[in-house]
């Protein structure tokens, strides 16, 4: 979850001509909230190697033919 500290962050590095936009905004802080949680997973060990992937693109992809 996005703290308010970080959110206010994300407003205030917004160039003030992108500010007007309040879909910019989201976008902005929906992007913010994604980077933070994959930092979390990251530090937590939950990621997958480039060969995990590929096996599970595999799977689905034959799921789906």
């Amino acid at each position: 979850m996005i703290t308010k500290e970080r959110l206010l962050e994300t407003i205030k590095a917004m160039p003030e001509d992108k500010f007007e936009d309040v879909d910019e905004l989201i976008d902005n802080i929906h992007l913010m909230e994604k980077i933070k949680r994959a930092e979390n997973d990251i530090a937590n060990g939950r990621v997958f190697t480039h060969q995990q992937v590929k096996d599970e693109m595999d799977k689905w992809i034959n799921l789906h033919k």
